[in-house]
């Protein structure tokens, strides 16, 4: 049996003081089959023992799974228990709530929004006519957006890299299976995922950009010039003839291939673009890189990662 259990309630409304529970279900993994278990409340009276049992069935679970659980169903459980006396034990266990859990998956995957029915519908689930339960009956399928959230954090292998015209190509072998295809295009780069391989089209530039050095302390901008100048040469320039850079003018031009990066680190000295308030960022291409699997690895693990991050 999986160490964890999926959770969900209804009720008659969502102010727990002057609102009833009409049904309770969980669902769990036992020898590779689905169980589970569901309570229709009747009336009023019936939910301190419904709760009781609730309580119990989910005392072998370490981790429980919801949907908007955070916000509505483990408050309103927690007020009920205590209203009528019964021990809340749900506070105990790991909670996964895939509203959030997911959250970061609606850009890349054009979802409509982070309702639990808009995400069926990504994953082309379809509920039979229940009543009650149905919620429930679905969370298990939306487990599979973690392959997505594995694919984004960085978990694959590499077939194939090669340059063409340009063009930096990555085929990916998925760690784990998609079940929906995906595609993503933008100026920079475009994705698509399929059930086992994921490509990754990179548009590199042929031209001169700016580079700006982020240690401006160390520079001086020479206005003549359009340029900037480390301060150990400095001293052969007339004094009159420079300035102290600043982050607008730390810069220097450079030729050549350059290539889209998708973070801004410390280790970087420079970051180069088209000027300074554009908001791609590049740097220069080596021909080493396709034979460096650090480098690659690491470049396309930040690509997928930008794609989940704010």
């Amino acid at each position: 049996m999986n160490n964890y259990a999926y959770l969900d309630i209804e009720t008659t409304g969502r102010f727990w003081r002057n609102s009833r529970i009409v049904y309770m279900g969980i669902a769990y993994m036992n020898q590779d089959v689905w169980q589970f278990k569901e309570w229709n409340v009747a009336n009023e009276e019936k939910e301190p023992e419904a709760l009781q049992a609730l309580m119990d069935s989910l005392e072998c679970f370490s981790q429980i799974r919801t949907y908007n659980g955070t916000g509505f169903d483990l408050p309103y459980l927690h007020n009920k228990c205590k209203a009528y006396g019964v021990v809340y034990t749900l506070n105990k266990k790991e909670h996964i709530d895939y509203r959030y859990a997911f959250a970061s998956l609606k850009d890349p995957l054009k979802l409509l929004s982070m309702k639990q029915k808009d995400l069926e519908l990504f994953l082309n689930y379809h509920r039979t006519d229940r009543i009650y339960g149905g919620d429930l009956h679905s969370l298990p399928i939306l487990e599979d957006l973690y392959s997505y959230m594995q694919l984004f954090n960085g978990s694959f292998t590499l077939d194939e890299i090669k340059l063409e015209n340009q063009v930096l190509y990555f085929s990916l072998k998925n760690t784990s299976v998609l079940p929906q295809v995906f595609s993503i295009k933008k100026e920079q780069y475009y994705i698509k995922g399929e059930q086992t391989h994921t490509i990754i089209a990179v548009m590199l530039l042929q031209t001169t950009l700016k580079c700006f050095f982020k240690n401006t302390k160390d520079y001086y901008y020479l206005p003549e010039e359009d340029q900037a100048i480390h301060k150990s040469v400095s001293q052969y320039v007339d004094k009159n003839r420079r300035v102290r850079a600043n982050a607008q003018n730390c810069y220097q031009r450079k030729s050549g291939m350059f290539y889209p990066v998708f973070h801004d680190s410390k280790d970087m000295p420079y970051i180069c673009k088209e000027d300074f308030s554009s908001e791609l960022n590049y740097l220069p291409w080596r021909d080493s890189y396709l034979q460096d699997n650090k480098w690659i690895n690491d470049y396309v693990s930040l690509i997928l990662k930008s794609l989940i991050q704010k």
